[in-house]
Protein backbone atom coordinates (compact mmCIF):
# COMPACT_ATOMS: atom_id res chain seq x y z
CA UNK A 1 0.00 0.00 0.00
CA UNK A 2 2.80 2.43 0.89
CA UNK A 3 4.48 1.69 -2.43
CA UNK A 4 1.26 2.48 -4.29
CA UNK A 5 0.87 5.77 -2.40
CA UNK A 6 4.46 6.69 -3.18
CA UNK A 7 4.03 5.87 -6.86
CA UNK A 8 0.84 7.92 -6.99
CA UNK A 9 2.53 10.92 -5.43
CA UNK A 10 5.53 10.52 -7.70
CA UNK A 11 3.35 10.50 -10.81
CA UNK A 12 1.71 13.75 -9.65
CA UNK A 13 4.80 15.59 -8.46
CA UNK A 14 8.03 13.94 -9.60
CA UNK A 15 7.12 14.59 -13.22
CA UNK A 16 5.30 17.88 -12.63
CA UNK A 17 6.26 20.72 -14.94
CA UNK A 18 6.34 24.50 -14.77
CA UNK A 19 4.03 26.44 -17.06
CA UNK A 20 4.64 30.17 -17.50
CA UNK A 21 1.89 32.21 -19.16
CA UNK A 22 3.17 35.73 -19.67
CA UNK A 23 2.06 39.00 -21.16
CA UNK A 24 4.70 40.81 -23.25
CA UNK A 25 4.25 44.59 -23.26
CA UNK A 26 5.19 46.21 -19.94
CA UNK A 27 5.60 42.78 -18.35
CA UNK A 28 8.78 41.47 -19.97
CA UNK A 29 9.16 44.22 -22.60
CA UNK A 30 9.76 47.91 -21.83
CA UNK A 31 7.17 49.14 -24.30
CA UNK A 32 6.21 52.54 -22.85
CA UNK A 33 2.66 51.29 -23.30
CA UNK A 34 1.13 54.21 -21.42
CA UNK A 35 2.07 56.53 -24.30
CA UNK A 36 1.02 55.16 -27.70
CA UNK A 37 3.18 57.53 -29.75
CA UNK A 38 6.32 56.61 -27.83
CA UNK A 39 5.33 52.95 -27.86
CA UNK A 40 5.03 52.98 -31.65
CA UNK A 41 8.35 54.80 -31.88
CA UNK A 42 10.01 51.99 -29.91
CA UNK A 43 8.45 49.47 -32.28
CA UNK A 44 9.43 51.28 -35.49
CA UNK A 45 13.01 51.92 -34.37
CA UNK A 46 13.22 48.60 -32.47
CA UNK A 47 14.31 50.26 -29.23
CA UNK A 48 12.14 48.28 -26.82
CA UNK A 49 14.35 46.38 -24.37
CA UNK A 50 13.42 43.60 -21.97
CA UNK A 51 13.15 44.03 -18.23
CA UNK A 52 16.54 42.51 -17.44
CA UNK A 53 15.69 40.89 -14.11
CA UNK A 54 12.63 39.08 -15.39
CA UNK A 55 14.55 38.10 -18.51
CA UNK A 56 17.19 36.39 -16.34
CA UNK A 57 14.50 34.59 -14.35
CA UNK A 58 12.76 33.39 -17.50
CA UNK A 59 16.04 32.10 -18.92
CA UNK A 60 16.78 30.13 -15.73
CA UNK A 61 13.29 28.60 -15.75
CA UNK A 62 13.69 27.62 -19.40
CA UNK A 63 17.26 26.29 -19.32
CA UNK A 64 17.38 24.64 -15.88
CA UNK A 65 13.76 23.72 -15.20
CA UNK A 66 12.57 23.07 -18.75
CA UNK A 67 9.60 25.36 -18.13
CA UNK A 68 7.02 25.80 -20.86
CA UNK A 69 6.49 29.41 -21.94
CA UNK A 70 3.32 30.75 -23.51
CA UNK A 71 3.26 34.45 -24.33
CA UNK A 72 -0.21 35.95 -24.72
CA UNK A 73 -0.30 39.56 -25.91
CA UNK A 74 -3.17 41.87 -26.83
CA UNK A 75 -0.96 43.49 -29.47
CA UNK A 76 -1.43 42.72 -33.14
CA UNK A 77 1.31 40.86 -34.98
CA UNK A 78 0.73 43.28 -37.86
CA UNK A 79 2.19 45.98 -35.59
CA UNK A 80 5.15 43.97 -34.35
CA UNK A 81 6.18 40.33 -34.38
CA UNK A 82 6.32 39.01 -30.82
CA UNK A 83 8.29 35.91 -31.82
CA UNK A 84 10.98 38.00 -33.51
CA UNK A 85 11.33 40.25 -30.47
CA UNK A 86 11.60 37.31 -28.05
CA UNK A 87 14.14 35.51 -30.24
CA UNK A 88 16.20 38.69 -30.60
CA UNK A 89 16.53 38.87 -26.81
CA UNK A 90 17.24 35.20 -26.24
CA UNK A 91 13.87 34.29 -24.73
CA UNK A 92 12.55 30.85 -25.61
CA UNK A 93 8.87 30.04 -26.02
CA UNK A 94 6.51 27.19 -26.80
CA UNK A 95 3.98 29.51 -28.42
CA UNK A 96 3.24 33.21 -28.87
CA UNK A 97 -0.37 34.32 -29.24
CA UNK A 98 -1.08 37.82 -30.51
CA UNK A 99 -4.50 39.27 -31.11
CA UNK A 100 -6.43 39.15 -34.39
CA UNK A 101 -8.29 42.21 -35.61
CA UNK A 102 -11.85 42.13 -34.31
CA UNK A 103 -11.05 40.27 -31.07
CA UNK A 104 -11.36 42.13 -27.79
CA UNK A 105 -8.29 42.18 -25.57
CA UNK A 106 -10.12 40.43 -22.74
CA UNK A 107 -11.65 37.74 -24.95
CA UNK A 108 -8.32 37.02 -26.64
CA UNK A 109 -6.36 36.68 -23.40
CA UNK A 110 -8.90 34.63 -21.46
CA UNK A 111 -9.49 32.25 -24.38
CA UNK A 112 -5.77 31.66 -24.92
CA UNK A 113 -5.02 31.16 -21.22
CA UNK A 114 -7.88 28.67 -21.04
CA UNK A 115 -6.56 26.92 -24.15
CA UNK A 116 -3.09 26.51 -22.65
CA UNK A 117 -4.44 25.22 -19.34
CA UNK A 118 -6.78 22.79 -21.05
CA UNK A 119 -4.11 21.39 -23.36
CA UNK A 120 -1.00 21.46 -21.17
CA UNK A 121 -1.93 21.37 -17.47
CA UNK A 122 -1.95 18.09 -15.57
CA UNK A 123 -2.36 17.58 -11.86
CA UNK A 124 0.75 18.62 -9.93
CA UNK A 125 1.94 21.21 -12.45
CA UNK A 126 2.91 24.70 -11.25
CA UNK A 127 1.49 27.62 -13.22
CA UNK A 128 2.80 31.19 -13.16
CA UNK A 129 0.64 33.95 -14.67
CA UNK A 130 2.62 37.15 -15.26
CA UNK A 131 1.25 40.47 -16.45
CA UNK A 132 0.80 44.08 -15.42
CA UNK A 133 -1.98 46.41 -14.31
CA UNK A 134 -1.68 48.98 -17.10
CA UNK A 135 -4.92 47.64 -18.54
CA UNK A 136 -6.83 44.52 -17.45
CA UNK A 137 -4.39 41.65 -16.86
CA UNK A 138 -5.24 41.69 -13.16
CA UNK A 139 -8.97 41.30 -13.87
CA UNK A 140 -8.41 38.63 -16.52
CA UNK A 141 -6.13 36.61 -14.25
CA UNK A 142 -8.57 36.92 -11.37
CA UNK A 143 -11.27 35.35 -13.53
CA UNK A 144 -8.89 32.58 -14.60
CA UNK A 145 -7.92 31.79 -11.01
CA UNK A 146 -11.56 31.70 -9.92
CA UNK A 147 -12.30 29.22 -12.70
CA UNK A 148 -9.39 26.98 -11.68
CA UNK A 149 -9.31 26.89 -7.89
CA UNK A 150 -8.12 23.28 -8.09
CA UNK A 151 -4.89 24.27 -9.83
CA UNK A 152 -1.60 25.51 -8.36
CA UNK A 153 -1.51 29.02 -9.87
CA UNK A 154 0.61 31.99 -8.79
CA UNK A 155 -0.18 35.45 -10.21
CA UNK A 156 2.59 38.07 -10.41
CA UNK A 157 1.80 41.54 -11.75
CA UNK A 158 4.02 44.51 -12.55
CA UNK A 159 2.49 47.50 -10.76
CA UNK A 160 2.96 50.08 -13.50
CA UNK A 161 0.24 52.25 -11.94
CA UNK A 162 1.83 52.36 -8.49
CA UNK A 163 -1.53 51.21 -7.15
CA UNK A 164 0.07 49.11 -4.41
CA UNK A 165 2.99 51.38 -3.60
CA UNK A 166 1.53 52.30 -0.21
CA UNK A 167 -0.68 49.28 0.47
CA UNK A 168 -0.61 45.53 -0.07
CA UNK A 169 -2.82 43.57 -2.43
CA UNK A 170 -4.97 40.94 -0.77
CA UNK A 171 -5.28 38.90 -3.98
CA UNK A 172 -2.06 38.84 -5.99
CA UNK A 173 1.62 39.75 -5.72
CA UNK A 174 2.52 43.09 -7.31
CA UNK A 175 6.05 44.24 -8.06
CA UNK A 176 7.71 47.30 -9.60
CA UNK A 177 11.36 46.27 -9.47
CA UNK A 178 12.20 42.78 -10.79
CA UNK A 179 14.30 42.17 -7.68
CA UNK A 180 11.06 42.00 -5.70
CA UNK A 181 10.32 38.72 -7.50
CA UNK A 182 13.11 37.16 -5.44
CA UNK A 183 10.66 37.24 -2.51
CA UNK A 184 8.01 35.22 -4.37
CA UNK A 185 7.51 31.55 -5.31
CA UNK A 186 9.95 32.09 -8.18
CA UNK A 187 12.77 32.43 -5.65
CA UNK A 188 12.64 28.71 -4.82
CA UNK A 189 13.58 27.94 -8.42
CA UNK A 190 16.75 30.04 -8.37
CA UNK A 191 20.13 29.29 -6.85
CA UNK A 192 21.88 31.74 -4.56
CA UNK A 193 24.28 32.61 -7.38
CA UNK A 194 21.41 33.30 -9.78
CA UNK A 195 19.67 35.51 -7.23
CA UNK A 196 22.84 37.48 -6.58
CA UNK A 197 23.30 38.01 -10.31
CA UNK A 198 19.85 39.60 -10.46
CA UNK A 199 20.47 41.71 -7.36
CA UNK A 200 23.56 43.18 -9.03
CA UNK A 201 21.60 44.49 -12.04
CA UNK A 202 21.40 48.28 -12.06
CA UNK A 203 17.94 49.44 -10.95
CA UNK A 204 17.81 51.75 -14.00
CA UNK A 205 17.59 48.62 -16.18
CA UNK A 206 14.80 47.21 -14.03
CA UNK A 207 12.74 50.37 -13.53
CA UNK A 208 12.96 52.75 -16.51
CA UNK A 209 12.50 56.49 -15.95
CA UNK A 210 9.25 56.57 -17.92
CA UNK A 211 7.73 54.03 -15.51
CA UNK A 212 8.62 56.14 -12.47
CA UNK A 213 7.26 59.25 -14.20
CA UNK A 214 4.01 57.43 -15.00
CA UNK A 215 3.52 56.28 -11.41
CA UNK A 216 4.02 59.85 -10.23
CA UNK A 217 1.62 61.26 -12.84
CA UNK A 218 -1.10 58.70 -12.06
CA UNK A 219 -1.00 59.57 -8.37
CA UNK A 220 -0.90 63.31 -9.06
CA UNK A 221 -4.04 63.00 -11.18
CA UNK A 222 -5.70 60.92 -8.48
CA UNK A 223 -4.98 63.15 -5.49
CA UNK A 224 -4.01 66.66 -6.62
CA UNK A 225 -5.71 69.88 -7.73
CA UNK A 226 -2.77 72.22 -7.11
CA UNK A 227 0.88 72.52 -8.18
CA UNK A 228 1.92 72.38 -4.54
CA UNK A 229 0.20 69.03 -4.10
CA UNK A 230 1.80 67.66 -7.28
CA UNK A 231 5.26 68.61 -6.03
CA UNK A 232 4.57 66.94 -2.70
CA UNK A 233 3.31 63.74 -4.37
CA UNK A 234 6.43 63.62 -6.55
CA UNK A 235 8.69 63.97 -3.49
CA UNK A 236 6.81 61.34 -1.48
CA UNK A 237 6.73 58.75 -4.29
CA UNK A 238 10.37 59.33 -5.27
CA UNK A 239 11.41 58.86 -1.65
CA UNK A 240 9.23 55.76 -1.27
CA UNK A 241 10.63 54.12 -4.40
CA UNK A 242 14.21 54.89 -3.42
CA UNK A 243 13.72 53.41 0.04
CA UNK A 244 11.93 50.37 -1.39
CA UNK A 245 14.65 49.63 -3.95
CA UNK A 246 17.47 50.09 -1.45
CA UNK A 247 15.95 47.34 0.67
CA UNK A 248 16.18 44.79 -2.17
Amino acid sequence: MKVLIFLSLCINFCFAKIIVISDIDETIKQSHGMNYLKAYGRIIFKRAKPYEGLKEIYKVLSLKHDAEFYYISASYDEIYDGEDWLEKHGLSFNAVYQRDFGDSKEEHKINKVEEVLENRYVKGDKVFLLGDNLEKDHLIYEEVVNRHLDKNITVLLRDVQGEFLFRDSLKFTYFINDKELLKTDLSRLLTKKEKNRIRKIDNAKLVPDYLVDHIIEVNQEKYCVSDECEEKVERVISKKLKKRFLAL
